[in-house]
């Protein structure tokens, strides 16, 4: 949980510097005439003189940077169900002491990555012979068996909700929407003051987030315009949001 939620903080610091520097330039550029020194001319005057008449729309880019800020959150919650995959397995000492759920998913979800060898996702690898050989150790009984942990987080093919809970859900894991609604730093976030009305909009300012993605990414949809403030918002929930889920799980699979 620590090393997913900590890979996801290393990408949203960088996509924050990325939006600082876009949000600095667009202020610098009807600014920079009167600071430079034009008299010294040269190579330095005329890239000043191209950056001062350019006519890119920061918020074009500022839709891009979230794209990609929904792109980190959805590896980190693929990662997290990998690890919360493994450590479910470290509950039993043979297979046969996993949750029957579990078990079941497991051959299930295995089987569908398999079948996916054909066209899988550009962002997966799949071990056929790695697979093969784990769900051959998941018998009755054998202390040494291996569960296939990707198949587990092959289930998150976006960031919604609905898939999150899902992909939970085939470990056993439920009912933790309302558990981080009570973390205060949410509840702080988000404006709200109980449990429940916090992990509601939670789960809604997630939904919006990740429809926005699609809007922008799939439809190329002009109408949708992304400010800076809104920006430094999104990443901070995203941020606060994997922080609260990441600190349940660890409590729950200690």
């Amino acid at each position: 949980m620590i090393a997913a939620y900590s890979e996801l903080n290393a990408r949203l610091d960088e996509l924050e510097a990325n939006l600082s520097f876009t949000a600095i330039a667009t202020s610098l550029r009807p600014r920079l005439g009167s600071a430079l020194n034009w008299d010294v001319g040269g190579e330095a005057v005329e890239y000043a003189q191209q950056f001062m008449g350019m006519k890119a729309i920061p918020e074009n880019i500022y839709g891009a940077l979230l794209v990609r800020t929904v792109a980190a959150f959805e590896r980190f919650a693929r990662l997290l169900v990998d690890d919360a995959a493994r450590r479910t397995a470290a509950t039993g000492k043979a297979y046969s002491d996993l949750a029957e759920q579990v078990r079941n998913r497991h051959a299930v979800l295995t089987g569908r990555l398999l079948s996916s060898l054909e066209e899988p996702r550009e962002y997966q690898v799949i071990d056929v012979k790695q697979l093969a050989e784990n769900l051959a150790s998941c018998v009755s009984g054998d202390p040494s068996f291996r569960l296939n942990t990707s198949a587990f987080a092959a289930v998150v093919i976006n960031g919604s909700p609905q898939i999150i809970e899902k992909a939970l859900g085939n470990l056993g894991i439920d009912g933790w929407w309302d558990a981080i609604g009570a973390t205060t730093k949410l509840q702080k976030l988000l404006g709200t003051k109980t449990t429940r009305d916090t992990s509601k909009a939670a789960n809604r300012r997630l939904e919006e987030l990740c429809r926005r993605r699609n809007q922008i990414a799939h439809a190329g949809t002009a109408d949708i315009t992304v400010s800076e403030s809104d920006l430094r918002q999104d990443i901070k929930f995203v941020r606060t949001l994997a922080e609260a889920l990441s600190n349940e799980l660890e409590a729950r699979l200690k």
